[in-house]
């Protein structure tokens, strides 16, 4: 029977294929374990062996990247990197086992908790999406505490993913040529995950609650990036009609790829520069490969949302002249701090406030 899930269109495009359904990652239990003041020290190096576990991980995966064009994908992975060292995260968890004299993982899950408070009370959609991000580096260090084994990827060709959360390193697993489209119960349009199906090429919805649970292996998915919309089982008559929208959606991407980067010109001979209005460092690769002959707006203010504490001048200039070298030798524009309304960051006091827009 035709059963239709709504959810982000997160990564334009259609994909047709069955479905390979991957089981939820996070543990389904975290006990928590008192121990002898003898024990303390073990504990702490059994977490930061946990953590330096994972942190190879990620480095080994960076530099199998190294060999493939994605370089967004590359830099998220640079980022997980960084959550783990972070203070909230890593020295916070260690505070814990020394003081309360409690195993690994339940300071590791206590750590969390205080993480998942702070996101809380963020207002911006981009900011609150990175949550996702430290879930996912937390369930990377239990899994080595608690010794579980990664599942193999091995995937038929015409598949789509589906999953209750999908990583952007899971999702690098599945560059082969297999995978048609991601389906995913969490995450929106300014997740990492989006970020990587777009760079993948490959139509994305996300926030399709419950499909996890109601999908079987082996059947037959249509996923629509462009309208969010996910059918399981489609009738004959749907099948045809996203094969045709398929076929007219590859068609248009053809030609708005051959004229990606034609002279934008009038037809009285007067030539225009196509630019680009960003947010965020890791879009560059997405707009320079649409053919953006720079950027007419970088918006600063994400950067800031994405800081825990205002930048210093140096930060700020070594992410700018980062961004500038990406674009070379391309023009850009940087959008002085516009924070405020609707766009507040958590390194500021402020009174909440309606966007007066």
């Amino acid at each position: 029977m035709e059963e239709r899930f709504k959810g982000i269109g997160a990564s334009p495009g259609i994909g047709i294929g069955k479905v390979v359904l991957l089981e939820r990652k996070e543990p389904r239990f975290v006990y928590e374990f008192l121990l002898k003041e003898s024990e303390v020290k073990k504990e702490v190096e059994r977490f930061k062996k946990a953590v330096e576990g994972v942190k190879k991980e990620f480095k080994q995966l960076i530099k199998n990247l190294k060999k493939t064009p994605f370089k967004e994908v590359k830099q998220i992975i640079e980022t997980y990197i960084s959550i783990l060292s972070d203070p909230l995260l890593f020295k916070t968890t260690i505070h814990c086992i020394k003081e309360e004299k409690v195993n690994a993982e339940w300071a590791l899950a206590k750590s969390l908790e205080g993480i998942e408070k702070i996101f809380g009370e963020i207002e911006d959609d981009y900011l609150k999406q990175r949550v996702q991000d430290v879930h996912y580096v937390v369930n990377r260090i239990l899994t080595k505490l608690q010794s579980r084994q990664e599942i193999s990827r091995q995937v038929p060709a015409q598949s789509v993913i589906v999953a209750y959360d999908l990583s952007p390193p899971e999702m690098t697993r599945f560059l082969s040529g297999e995978v048609v489209g991601f389906v995913s119960e969490t995450g929106g349009r300014t997740s990492h995950t989006a970020i990587v199906a777009q760079a993948l090429k490959l139509p994305a919805v996300l926030g399709a609650k419950e499909i996890s649970q109601k999908v079987k292996v082996g059947e037959l998915i249509i996923v629509d990036g462009l309208s969010g919309e996910v059918i399981v089982n489609p009738l004959s008559d749907t099948l045809k009609k996203y094969q045709e929208k398929q076929k007219k959606y590859k068609e248009y991407c053809q030609e708005i790829e051959h004229f990606a980067f034609l002279p934008a010109q009038t037809l009285d001979g007067y030539t225009l520069k196509v630019m680009a209005n960003v947010e965020l460092f890791e879009e560059i690769p997405s707009i320079l490969n649409a053919g953006a002959e720079g950027i007419g707006l970088f918006r600063t203010e994400f950067f800031y949302l994405q800081q825990k504490e205002l930048p210093d001048e140096e930060t700020l200039y070594e992410y700018y002249t980062k961004v500038v070298k990406a674009m070379a030798p391309y023009p850009v524009t940087f959008r002085t701090l516009d924070l405020g309304g609707d766009k507040l960051s958590s390194a500021l006091e402020f009174t909440p406030a309606l966007n007066p827009a």
